[in-house]
């Protein structure tokens, strides 16, 4: 009866502890599915904002100087009333970009939000060969 009720105490121990194990492997699960989720929307966003923000950058490079916009110090002193006024449309443009832009990034991560996702990670995979010692019957030539 000893035996017995020894080994139904570590039956039962042995199912607490494989319980235990699959509970910590799904929370396990769990976090680094949430992780991945997090670094796809971190990457995305920033790839999204680049895309936007760049953009501009790159109009107002070439286009700046209508409104007054000096690319070696990057600020924008509008002198005339034309430029103030491209100026001023300049920055309505600006905002409205800026707007959708960010529209475009919370719609990204609202999708993203709405799947699973598992990052891959990188994978290596390294193929070793056998050392060439230099030694051989034939000084690796053929037919000697």
């Amino acid at each position: 009866m000893v035996e017995n009720n020894l080994f139904g105490r570590n039956l039962t121990t042995n199912l607490q502890l494989n319980n235990l194990k699959k509970q910590l492997k799904e929370t396990q699960n769990q976090r680094y599915l949430e992780q991945s989720r997090e670094r796809l929307t971190k990457i995305i966003s920033t790839k999204i904002k680049t895309s936007f923000i760049g953009a501009l950058d790159v109009f107002e490079k070439h286009f700046g100087h209508f409104w007054g916009y000096n690319i070696e110090t990057g600020e924008t002193k509008p002198k005339s009333l034309e430029e103030r006024r491209l100026y001023e449309l300049w920055q309505l443009v600006r905002t409205q970009v800026l707007d959708k832009g960010n529209n475009q990034l919370r719609a990204a991560q609202s999708e993203i939000s709405n799947h699973i996702v598992s990052w891959q990670r990188y994978h290596i995979d390294f193929i070793i060969t056998p050392e060439n010692t230099g030694k051989s019957d034939n000084g690796g030539k053929n037919g000697d």
